[in-house]
């Protein structure tokens, strides 16, 4: 699968939990020594999974968090990284599917060091308002017994209806 193909759609309750499991179990790894940075890759590695961001919390709204899918192409050799996030939906902290949101992330950026920094940009809209999204992707590259993975913060804004506000949250994909 390339970075523009996956499944259609918001991530349902039991994917949005599986993925929040997944992000979680890779971390808890990460920080026990578990896994390492991967040493030297090269070639293309194409990576799937989700990126989540915590929304900004208006008034009469619970605390709201964005998800969607994640592809990332990687190519070591050239030291680039390309992708998109899409089929995003808005979810409670329970995972309970709050609404559904229109549009894409374009992903670019770079990779050296088995360390990724990239950009993740665009327009996503929900049944209220759309908002243009400008975050920064930045994680390691990591050796899970020959299969790599990545996983670190999501940073940046979402500029929707005249505001500014600050959005912080994960991503996680692998192989």
């Amino acid at each position: 699968m390339g970075s523009g193909d996956g499944a259609t759609g918001a991530m349902t309750k039991a994917e949005a939990n599986a993925a929040y499991a997944d992000a979680a179990a890779t971390a808890n790894r990460i920080n026990s020594g578990d896994l390492q940075l991967a040493q030297d890759p090269s070639g293309t590695a194409t990576m799937t999974g989700a990126m989540a961001v915590d929304l900004p919390v208006d008034p009469g709204h619970v605390s709201r968090v964005a998800a969607g899918r994640l592809s990332m192409d990687v190519d070591f050799d050239n030291g680039s990284v390309t992708g998109k996030a899409t089929n995003f939906g808005e979810y409670n902290n329970a995972g309970d599917k709050l609404d559904s949101v229109s549009g894409a992330l374009d992903v670019a950026g770079s990779v050296a060091n088995s360390q990724i920094n990239a950009n993740a940009t665009g327009t996503l809209k929900d049944s209220e308002s759309s908002g243009v999204v400008d975050t920064q992707l930045q994680g390691g590259v990591y050796d899970d017994n020959g299969t790599l993975l990545s996983e670190g913060s999501v940073s940046g804004t979402i500029t929707a209806d005249g505001k500014t506000s600050d959005l912080n949250g994960v991503y996680n994909v692998s192989q």
